[in-house]
């Protein structure tokens, strides 16, 4: 078990934005800094990064919390798990002790690691059969650099090679005292527990974080029995749909350049990577997915596609890059001359030669698609209607209006069609999607339906719609957003009393009338760390154990929206007294307690009112509830009145 010591050193160290921006493409928004969320399909940025804080907070799904929850949120960790990662991360030494554990947690805690560190040793064992053994060099490591690949790309890679030999990687993983059948559900071991590669090249597929998921095995003779490429099965591990070939080592380079370029195969990154273009994946030979497009939109809004000029191929991504077209990504075409791919390319030409050409030729791929349409219509009127109505299925894919005008305006010129037709034609379409939409969400829901960015996501932590909320609770809310946020502040600052001691002796007898377990919990433990911390202020929340009390903290602190210019010119000009909406915290903490305690005192006169009315009281005690109900109701009147509220009738 790690000690609390180098948990804390790690907490104190991760840095969220650093942690985030391995992940997300951050962009900065004033104090704060902007992106996606990687926790749910979004076309606009609601994602916010709070550096001062340390927190982060997705205004779409509600998902918030500090670096170590984002990594365990992100790739699935256990709490020690996160804390690993952000020590690898940071450089930091943990420091173990020792805990007893049941035999069960120790199992289930093996198990769950078991899968990575199988595949780490037969990433390890692949890597040493072909730089140490005799047939890894005179086959494996003379493939690669056949193909131009130096032995320290082959190191980066973690390129391996697979021995000629069924029980090579069965016998090491026995002798290193692995489960067999683990290795069996990695598809490491084929059906009858032998090697499941053998003799070929072995490239290892990581996932976003640098772990090895899976294999790919190529075959380097041709009469050699099998596929050219064989892979590993889906596994708990990797997913071939979210998962893009070198993402691990492009993510930052992907997100400086902001632009990706994506290849077929693996050679291909490979050799790019190897001559200095490093923003670059593959989708390994298949067609894209959904989640292959969304994990390129963590880093970027823009993709190159660079395919060699086989028709076929073409055909198969213009198909493909639709699903890009809506998400709202930004994408242009590449097509090498025949018979080309970017590692021949490269090795005829070099680097500066494919980045001249990748800069030169890159088409946008509406424009592209058109052109492809013209070039096989020629004369023909049947398929030039046909082509156009693939061009309308394109463009009505496309979001962005002004980008969607732009498109028709070309491709009508290009297609010698009316702008008016395609026009017509395109909004049929798109009213055609949305009644065919609505048409299926009424089927599944008495609600009305609604745009699936705008539907509010139910499982959120903290339910921000203030008409959700009761009156009651939406008073406790605000007392408690008071003493988080501005509970280390001066309220008085001639007898240097903080906020959270004037909310303290305000609420003397009324502590009890917190509805809310969460809001209580919360400030019985604030006054009691009160008591050994003066200095206590929100970061204790921010980052609180409690995940419950954490996301509230974050949800009160964080707003998805910002200042306009006029607020903060009007601020700093001086032109006018008023101070900017968070600077109002004595009056916004003096009318919560305000408010907090007239609606408590209402709900004592509607009590009260019950007692007086009740007809087993005898006359001393209906005259003692009178008594009180007329005390009440001063009160209640006094305080309508300070917060310049109508005083309630009697």
């Amino acid at each position: 078990m790690v000690s609390k010591k180098s948990v804390d050193e790690v907490l104190s160290t991760a840095k969220v934005e650093e942690v985030v921006g391995d992940f997300v493409n951050l962009k900065r928004s004033g104090a704060n800094m902007m992106g996606l969320c990687p926790f749910h399909n979004e076309k606009s940025p609601s994602f916010s990064v709070s550096p001062s804080k340390n927190i982060y907070k997705c205004f779409g799904c509600g998902k918030a919390g500090g670096p170590v929850q984002f990594i365990m949120e992100h790739e699935s960790y256990s709490f020690l798990e996160a804390v690993k990662y952000l020590a690898k991360k940071y450089n930091i030494t943990l420091e173990e002790i020792t805990e007893s554990k049941s035999a069960q947690e120790h199992q289930d805690e093996l198990r769950k690691e078991s899968y990575s560190l199988i595949n780490e040793f037969a990433a390890k064992h692949y890597q040493d059969n072909l730089i140490q053994t005799h047939e890894g060099k005179s086959v494996g490591l003379s493939y690669l650099k056949e193909r131009g690949i130096l032995d320290i790309t082959a190191k980066k890679f973690q390129l391996g090679y697979s021995l000629n030999d069924r029980e090579d990687l069965k016998n090491n993983l026995l002798k290193a005292g692995f489960n067999l059948s683990l290795c069996d559900e990695l598809g490491l071991l084929n059906k009858n527990g032998n090697d499941f590669f053998t003799n070929r090249v072995i490239f290892p597929i990581h996932g976003l974080t640098g772990k090895v998921i899976a294999f790919s095995g190529r075959k380097l003779n041709s009469s050699d029995f099998g596929p050219k490429y064989i892979n590993s099965p889906e596994t708990p591990l990797y997913v071939k749909s979210k998962v893009l070939y070198g993402m691990h080592l492009a993510k930052t380079a992907i997100r400086s350049k902001d632009e990706c370029l994506l290849v077929e195969g693996y050679t291909d990154v490979i050799a790019l990577h190897q001559s200095g273009i490093q923003n670059v994946v593959a989708s390994s030979g298949t067609s894209l997915t959904i989640e292959q497009i969304r994990l390129i939109k963590r880093f970027t809004s823009n993709i190159k596609i660079l395919y060699d000029g086989d028709a076929a191929g073409i055909k198969a991504t213009l198909r493909a890059l639709e699903l890009i077209i809506e998400e709202g990504l930004n994408v242009r075409m590449v097509i090498l001359p025949e018979p080309e791919d970017p590692d021949s390319f490269i090795k005829k030409n070099g680097s500066a030669a494919l980045e001249s050409f990748i800069k030169d030729k890159a088409v946008d791929f509406v424009l592209f698609k058109a052109s492809i349409i013209k070039k096989e219509a020629g004369n023909d009127p049947v398929k030039k209607a046909e082509g156009i109505t693939e061009i309308i299925q394109t463009i009505s894919k496309v979001q962005d209006a002004i980008k969607r005008a732009t498109y028709i305006q070309i491709c009508a010129q290009e297609l010698d069609i009316s702008e008016e037709v395609l026009v017509q034609e395109i909004n049929k379409k798109i009213r055609r999607e949305l009644y065919q939409k609505r048409t299926k969400y009424n089927e599944e829901t008495l609600l009305p339906p609604v745009a699936e960015s705008d539907i509010p996501t139910l499982s959120s932590p903290v339910q921000t719609n203030a008409a959700a909320i009761d009156d009651d609770e939406y008073q406790e809310r605000a007392l408690i957003k008071s003493l988080l946020l501005y509970g280390h502040l001066l309220f008085d600052q001639e007898h240097r009393v903080s906020v959270a001691y004037y909310i303290h002796q305000n609420l003397e007898n009324f502590d009890q009338e917190i509805n809310n377990s969460l809001y209580k919990r919360i400030l019985l433990e604030y006054f009691h760390e009160l008591s050994e911390n003066p200095n206590l202020d929100s970061s204790y929340f921010l980052h609180h154990p409690d995940d419950a009390i954490r996301n509230l903290t974050i949800e009160l602190s964080e707003s998805p929206f910002k200042y306009s210019s006029n607020w903060s010119d009007r601020w700093e000009m001086e032109l006018q007294t008023q101070k900017l909406p968070d600077q109002n915290y004595v009056r916004d903490a003096y009318q919560s307690i305000m408010r907090f305690k007239l609606k408590k005192v209402q709900k004592m006169i509607r009590k009260n009112k019950l007692s007086i009315d009740d007809p087993n009281l005898d006359e001393l005690q209906q005259l003692v509830h009178i008594k009180t109900q007329q005390e009440l109701i001063n009160y209640r009147n006094m305080l309508a009145e300070i917060l310049g509220m109508r005083v309630f009738a009697n």
